[in-house]
């Protein structure tokens, strides 16, 4: 508008805003974003427990609103502004895991391996695999650290199948497995992987 008035202002960004006074520049303002404290504790986290992953901060906001505060502060996170649902879902990578809050999130909610949405702005509004209807980051931390130990479990109670059946076919082989003792192996194999598999049950408070 300025410009239009014939009004001659230095290159302008959008946290910038220039003030006139009879067709003369007398001033500007300079908007500052900021971000909560949660928020930052939270990014603080991800790179403390996920150090060998790659983490983007995906935003609609201008490039420069958070770029400098985000990769100043974490060394391996990176920060993209200024993004349309389209651009948020076209940086989603195979592998990934994706958590927001809005509506322009769909998109990338679809792509995602792992869609994860926060708060309850837009309840059942395109499918995600995880629903987190309070607005608490913590919460998102809690997921990831149960789907680890989730994984741990799963892994461990299938080397314990492959183990076990390996000892029976060869002790079977070789006669010395009788149709008793085979059952009472099967009793005792499901048991030790129904109480590794209880430990999932235990999810901490937050």
């Amino acid at each position: 508008f300025l410009a239009s008035e014939g009004i001659e202002i230095p290159d302008a960004t959008i946290s910038t805003s220039y003030v006139a006074f009879n067709n003369r520049l007398v001033g500007q303002i300079i908007s500052k974003k900021s971000y909560d404290e949660s928020s930052l504790k939270f990014i603080k986290s991800l790179v403390k427990n996920f150090s060998g992953y790659r983490i983007g901060v995906l935003s609609g906001d201008p490039s420069f609103a958070g770029q400098e505060r985000f990769e100043s502060t974490f060394e391996n996170v990176s920060y993209f502004g200024n993004l349309s649902p389209e651009d948020k879902a076209y940086k989603i990578k195979p592998n990934s895991i994706f958590v927001g809050d809005g509506l322009n999130d769909t998109l990338a909610f679809a792509k995602a391996d792992v869609s994860i949405r926060l708060g309850h702005r837009i309840l059942g509004y395109g499918p995600v695999d995880i629903e987190i209807k309070v607005p608490n980051l913590n919460l998102i931390l809690r997921v990831l650290d149960y789907a680890g130990s989730y994984r741990t479990v799963l892994k461990q109670n299938a080397a314990a199948a492959l183990l076990y059946n390996a000892i029976a076919l060869s002790l079977a082989a070789m006669g010395k497995f009788s149709p008793l003792g085979a059952v009472v192996a099967m009793i005792i194999s499901f048991l030790a992987l129904l109480f590794n598999s209880l430990r999932l049950l235990s999810v901490p408070e937050v």
